[in-house]
């Protein structure tokens, strides 16, 4: 698993739609939409040793040091939210296997959306979206370049 985006509020699990708010304030309404059951969540990303260690990083990042115990996780098809873009809000809506890219403060590189999820942690939810990253493979074709998903340990 390449990379996690976090949002947190508390939510009812039994919600088909779910908004959860993030704590960066140019993105703001945040809704998980189309449960997907839990099954064909755990083909894409399994209930493992693996799941558990990336979430709990992912729950320390936010400042959290916490012990995960059980699943009570909710998977969604897409999330939708606001950005401020220029002092203007834009609609945005993240779909399960789409492309997006990533712009940080040094790079800006691609990822495919693998999973989009809710944890239950001490009677609150917090969504997740997990990616596995492009990396260049510095050949070209047509003068474009070509990447390759990141190996990552699971199938």
């Amino acid at each position: 698993m390449d990379g996690w985006f976090i949002a947190k509020k508390s939510l009812d699990f039994n919600d088909d739609i779910s908004e959860v708010h993030l704590p960066d304030e140019r993105i703001s309404k945040i809704t998980l939409k189309k449960c997907i059951s839990r099954r064909k969540g755990e083909d894409i990303l399994p209930n493992d040793a693996d799941f558990h260690r990336e979430l709990a990083i992912s729950y320390r990042d936010m400042g959290y040091h916490l012990a995960i115990f059980g699943y009570s996780c909710q998977f969604y098809e897409y999330a939708c939210f606001f950005a401020e873009e220029n002092d203007t809000n834009v609609l945005h809506q993240l779909h399960i296997g789409e492309i997006v890219t990533i712009v940080t403060e040094d790079d800006e590189t691609f990822a495919i959306i693998r999973s989009i999820f809710s944890h239950q942690y001490n009677n609150q939810q917090f969504a997740f979206v997990s990616v596995d990253g492009f990396e260049i493979t510095n050949r070209t074709v047509l003068e474009c370049p070509v990447f390759k998903l990141r190996s990552t340990n699971r199938q």
